[in-house]
């Protein structure tokens, strides 16, 4: 998101994305209690816009090992989403996935935290949750918005979070510097946090307050 816009942002329309984040929640929690085959609650703790430059900082530190998923936004919206996670959770929710198929996961490592040391399976399932919660999200803006988006494949990236973010920066050019971040925690059979982060353009977030019929 742009200054200009983000600076023009009132109470109501601030409001209006805050209830996007809400919705997101409730269809990631059906989608994903689905997927796990447990009773999952996840609830947003905040919604906040802030700048790229900020997120290492209140994901813990800079050098912080974080899992992330990117997804590239095209059609009514355009910019990208991705979703944020410890990658000691990453763990959790594999060894819930496989745990009636112990043979597909890899061996415990001293250290797992860079993408190679997971198997083909493993990163497929890693990803597939990313895709389910962040399509949990623009599920709910799409309705809200009635604005068809496109999505890329996924993009999966294990590293300090400061290389993590330099990638959406880098897609998104110098066009914005502000983003939109969700702090979710999952709880009941699995517990963990994750950060929702969205990232459109200047003429998206336009159309999409027009849509709300905040403009």
């Amino acid at each position: 998101m742009s200054k200009m816009f983000i600076d023009n942002l009132n109470e109501l329309q601030f409001d209006a994305l805050k209830e996007l984040a809400n919705v997101g929640a409730g269809n990631a929690t059906v989608a994903l209690s689905s997927l796990l085959n447990k009773h999952i609650k996840l609830s947003v703790s905040d919604a906040r816009i802030v700048d790229i430059s900020q997120v290492p900082e209140i994901v813990g530190d800079e050098e912080k090992v974080m899992t992330g998923i990117l997804i590239m936004l095209k059609g009514g919206i355009s910019g990208c989403v991705m979703f944020l996670f410890d990658t000691g959770s990453v763990d959790k929710m594999l060894d819930i996935l496989f745990e009636k198929f112990p043979d597909f996961r890899s061996e415990k490592k001293i250290k797992k935290n860079l993408t190679e040391e997971f198997n083909e399976m493993e990163i497929s399932a890693i990803m597939e949750v990313g895709n389910i919660i962040s399509g949990a999200y623009l599920k709910a803006l799409s309705d809200m918005t009635d604005i068809t988006i496109n999505v890329s494949v996924p993009m999966l990236q294990m590293d300090m979070v400061g290389s993590i973010m330099s990638v959406p920066a880098i897609q998104m050019g110098k066009e914005v510097d502000k983003l939109l971040l969700i702090d979710t925690h999952f709880s009941e059979d699995i517990d963990f946090n994750g950060y929702y982060i969205f990232i459109p353009d200047e003429a998206s977030n336009k159309k999409m307050l027009e849509s709300l019929q905040l403009v």
